[in-house]
This record gives structure tokens, sequence and C-alpha cells, in this order.
């Protein structure tokens, strides 16, 4: 009876360090979405740029448009 008991506490626990660590991913994702900069050249197979190819971030509004030497910044 005492280690069904051990067991079914080990089974809460889990799951609480489980929650816990899922809380904590779920905020620095939320935090990372808020700040920072993205930027680079966009080029095709040949190497040469690409202008005004869009770049975006899915699942965001994020986007911005390469310039005539492929350059973009978000």
């Amino acid at each position: 009876m005492a280690q069904l008991r051990r067991t079914t506490h080990m089974l809460a626990l889990r799951r609480v360090v489980c929650a816990v660590a899922l809380s904590l991913l779920s905020v620095g994702t939320v935090a990372a979405q808020s700040t920072g900069k993205l930027e680079g050249r966009i080029r095709d197979q040949a190497g040469q740029p690409l202008a005004n190819a869009r770049v975006g971030i899915v699942g965001s509004t994020a986007n911005a448009t390469a310039n005539p030497q492929g350059y973009y910044f978000i």
C-alpha cells in the first residue's frame, strides 16, 4: 500500500515538474518574440543577390523586402 502511494506521489510530482517546465519554455518563447532582429542577404543558387525578395517569419506578421543587393532586416 505504501509503495502504491509513493508511486502515485511520484507521478503527480512528475506532472507538476513537466507543467512548470512547459510554462517556463512558453514564457521564454513569448519574450523572444517581442525583441531582437533578423538580418541577412538572400541569394539565388548562383550566388547572385535576389532584389525585392520578400522575407518573413512564419507565424508572425514580421517581414521585409530585400534591397537590390539582397540585404534584408527584420
